[in-house]
């Protein structure tokens, strides 16, 4: 069996160029200007996604109702990603991640933590991302959104 966890080998090489990649084309989609399509690219058909509310819900339902659409701008900037892979077709990503919108340079931050899994084509698409918000500008799009509603404890 392989351990995609050991480093070295040309297996893992390739799974964390092709996990990175994934989760750079979710950031780049999760914006105001890209098609629902663009948006469900990265994600498996089942995929969920869990808020920091405690909200968890399909992927799909989460951007056809996106509150994120009511900002005329929104971009999300992921760096420090860790990856840990559970299995040969099965990771877990941890990114540091904050988000500029129309109202604030800096809405809100904190992390995504994504489970990954590698597909018949041989993709590694999203299947479940819970986000981690450790904090929002006041006066930011975030706050509007969500920052009035009680939020779960920051999972460790």
């Amino acid at each position: 069996m392989l351990d995609l966890n050991k480093p070295g080998t040309i297996e893992r090489a390739i799974a964390l160029a092709e996990i990175h990649a994934t989760l750079g084309a979710y950031a780049i989609a999760a914006r105001d200007s890209s098609s629902l399509e663009e948006k469900l690219d990265s994600l498996t058909p089942d995929a969920e996604i869990d808020l920091p509310t405690g909200l968890r819900m399909r992927f799909a339902d989460f951007f056809i109702d996106d509150p994120g659409n009511l900002d005329p701008y929104f971009r999300h900037h992921v760096t420090s990603v860790a990856v840990k892979f559970t299995d040969e077709s099965t990771a877990e990503a941890t990114s540091q991640v904050f988000a500029m919108t129309g109202k604030s340079s800096c809405d809100h931050w904190g992390e995504w933590r994504d489970t990954l899994v590698k597909v018949e084509s041989g993709e590694w698409l999203i299947k479940e991302k819970t986000i981690i918000v450790d904090n929002w500008d006041p006066k930011g799009w975030y706050a509007g959104a969500f920052g009035g509603l009680k939020h779960r404890d920051r999972p460790q």
